[in-house]
């Protein structure tokens, strides 16, 4: 009897499980039937599986198997499917709210693009898909990567397209598909004018919340009083590159490890999202080899890509180059060699590139050239210094190779582990010391460096001409990457800052009247440009290398009415206490600290990073109050963002005491009077887009 109870406490456990196991065979019996059910006639991407539980212990309890779920636009059992999978899953510890899960396959159309070139796609139950190169107007397979902000949308790789769209060409790369930069190749470009048009608008609707009083309605008697009509009549077409291939004069490539442990290094350009893979995008070439079809990136001339041919040969042929001369590792901050970039330019007074952009005719290839190589690595010993000397001497050889730096590398991780995140390694590993002085442009594959430059073989800068005026450009300075554009870049500027309204009054003692302050001005692009139209400039640039270029920009080419003073504009405390040592206390803390204390700048010039203004330098301006602000920006989303903050009204009695200072100047509000995309990047979704703000006279 004493054991008596022990046995019959088994036999109860033993049917409270059997019961429980008999409940879950009905659940997954469901589970199937409601899958046959609600699959479609079409199905495109379903796992087979051969089993659908497997036993898993004695007591003969099971695990489902996970089914691939599909979706097909316009079906109507697509919801259903969708539907069911979601109550099914309800009851799991993993419970899903969205339709899709990572790896899922669907058939979708996409109706539109969403800022940054994904195209947007919707299930038939209105659940948003974003698709890596879907365009509008086609049908495709899509991957999902990811599940975004709740289970509110997905986003998705395309994997095929299964009706094309009307738009669709066929790209010339043979490494469209894994390579992750011209991501528009495929599409024809006269559409991408289009699109790049349409995103601009999409931006200033949805960002910067445009009404009616934020814009000059300069067409009344033409245009409609609606608020889109008005918004539409101020973004012009977007102007055309006369070339959309071989445009660029700078490109960066990254090196990556070899296939095993002792290969050589591999260079090339970076898969999409991707910042450890390599793709190699050029072959290497026997010596004196010109021949252009070999390979190649289709952007740059092929005397940047005989570099590439020379570096992989190097790296292939030398030996121990997988120990002297390893791939940087940027999650480890281990390697050596981490990047390399070719800058190329027009050779002597040909004006090359001015031709270019006044006759289509002219070959891109064809254009004589000199070229800048800058390696940037992580050198901590000498047989890694002396490894980087002997590939830098076989760089030189190159017959248009004029100049061979090195940029210092520091041996610490770039790259950090995002957890929960898809894409696990993602940028903001290195300490803050250390990071870029600049933020990147779109077109810049990686991060910048920011390290010490040391010429290995020539002179440090070359000399690159634009619009009559001739810049020496330093390795990390920033100058415009595609030349020919550059120059169409710099006339829609010229027309914006309305020079042409004071030569219009026929009076000479109207014209070079306007002072100009041109910030975050690089090497003197657009200041040096627009001087002879000024009555003076004055540029203010982070980068140290990028103001000692401009000035000696300024002085080479007999510019006097242009100064340049080195400052970080999103630090504006720190600027303004650099003024007041340079000039006393007359200037802390005030906008006259921008300008110098000279004249009250009639137009002020504005070309920030992706990250656009902070609101303080926002706030700075408003408060100087030109007549009108140039912004040019290679990010409509964030200059969208600093229009909002142009519109918005401020009392200078709250102003006042939000700052501190009861003598601060009143804020001045502005409207935007036009925006004029520019296509600087052809066969990307990238667009660079120059805006006129005009102050309200009250």
């Amino acid at each position: 009897m004493h054991f008596f109870f022990p046995f019959i406490a088994f036999q109860l456990l033993r049917m409270l499980l059997m019961l429980h196991a008999a409940l879950a065979r009905a659940r997954a019996a469901m589970r199937a039937t409601a899958c046959a059910c609600a699959a479609p006639e079409r199905a495109i991407g379903r796992t087979c599986v051969s089993q659908l539980y497997a036993t898993a212990g004695s007591l003969g309890r099971t695990r489902p198997v996970p089914i691939r779920w599909t979706s097909q636009l316009g079906q109507s059992n697509a919801a259903a499917a969708a539907s069911s999978r979601a109550a099914s899953s309800a009851s799991s510890a993993h419970a899903s709210s969205t339709p899709l899960a990572v790896g899922d396959e669907v058939e979708v159309e996409c109706t539109a693009l969403a800022f940054g070139g994904r195209g947007v796609c919707r299930l038939a139950d209105g659940f948003v898909v974003l698709c890596e190169r879907a365009t509008p107007g086609e049908t495709v397979v899509a991957k999902v990567t990811s599940v975004k902000k709740g289970g509110r949308f997905a986003e998705a790789t395309k994997l095929k397209a299964t009706v094309p769209s009307p738009h669709a060409v066929s790209p010339p790369c043979p490494h469209f598909d894994t390579c992750g930069g011209c991501t528009w190749q495929d599409v024809s470009y006269p559409a991408q004018l289009d699109m790049k048009r349409q995103q601009v608008l999409d931006v200033l609707k949805r960002t910067a919340k445009v009404t009616e009083n934020d814009v000059v309605d300069t067409k009344k008697e033409d245009a409609s009083s609606s608020q889109t009509s008005l918004l539409e009549t101020l973004i012009l077409p977007t102007l055309p590159a006369p070339h959309t291939f071989r445009y660029r004069n700078k490109m960066e490539f990254a090196f990556g490890p070899g296939a095993t442990k002792n290969s050589p290094p591999r260079v090339g350009l970076r898969p999409k999202g991707n910042h450890v893979g390599i793709v190699e995008v050029t072959e290497v070439r026997e010596k004196g080899d010109t021949d252009d079809s070999l390979g190649g990136c289709l952007l740059q001339h092929p005397a940047a890509n005989e570099v590439l041919s020379v570096i992989q040969a190097h790296l292939r042929n030398t030996p121990h180059v997988s120990v002297n001369l390893p791939a940087f590792d940027r999650r480890t901050g281990k390697g050596v060699l981490r990047s390399v970039t070719v800058r190329v330019a027009a050779v002597g007074n040909v004006d090359a590139m001015d031709n270019q952009s006044g006759n289509k005719s002219v070959n891109p290839s064809e254009v004589p050239v000199r070229a800048a190589v800058n390696v940037a690595a992580c050198v901590v010993t000498e047989t890694a210094k002396k490894a980087l000397r002997q590939l830098a001497d076989d760089i030189a050889n190159v017959p248009d190779v004029v100049s061979v730096t090195h940029t210092s590398v520091a041996p610490e991780p770039e790259l950090r582990l995002a957890e929960g995140r898809r894409q696990g390694w993602v940028r903001g590993g290195r300490k803050e010391n250390q990071k870029s002085k600049k933020s990147p442009q779109p077109d810049d594959e990686e991060d910048g460096v920011g390290g010490t430059v040391t010429v290995l073989h020539g002179p440090s800068t070359l000399p690159m001409r634009l619009k009559n005026v001739t810049f020496h450009v330093s390795a990390p300075s920033f100058f415009q990457t595609n030349t020919t554009q550059a120059e169409q870049l710099v006339e829609v500027v010229e027309k914006a800052c309305g020079f042409d309204e004071d030569d219009s009054e026929n009076s000479e003692n109207k014209r070079n009247t306007k002072v100009v302050l041109d910030l975050f001005c690089g090497v003197g692009t657009l200041g040096l440009c627009l001087a002879h139209r000024a009555h003076s400039v004055v540029g203010w640039e982070v980068v140290p290398d990028a103001v000692r270029d401009a000035r000696r920009n300024a002085q080479a080419n007999g510019i006097t009415n242009a100064t340049f003073f080195q400052g970080d504009l999103t630090k504006l405390k720190e600027l303004s206490l650099s003024g007041k040592e340079k000039s006393g206390n007359k200037y802390k803390n005030s906008p006259s600290a921008l300008f110098n204390g000279t004249s009250t700048p009639d137009v002020i010039l504005v070309d920030p990073a992706r990250a656009g203004m902070t609101h303080e330098l926002i706030t700075t301006l408003r408060r100087i109050g030109p007549e009108r602000i140039v912004y040019t920006s290679c990010n409509p989303a964030t200059q969208a963002r600093d229009f909002f903050r142009f519109f918005e009204e401020k009392s200078s009695e709250n102003e006042n005491e939000s700052s501190g200072d009861n003598h601060a100047s009143p804020q001045h509000r502005y409207k935007l009077q036009s925006v004029e995309p520019v296509d600087m990047f052809p066969n990307t979704p990238h667009v660079e887009t120059v805006a006129v703000l005009v102050r309200v006279e009250y």
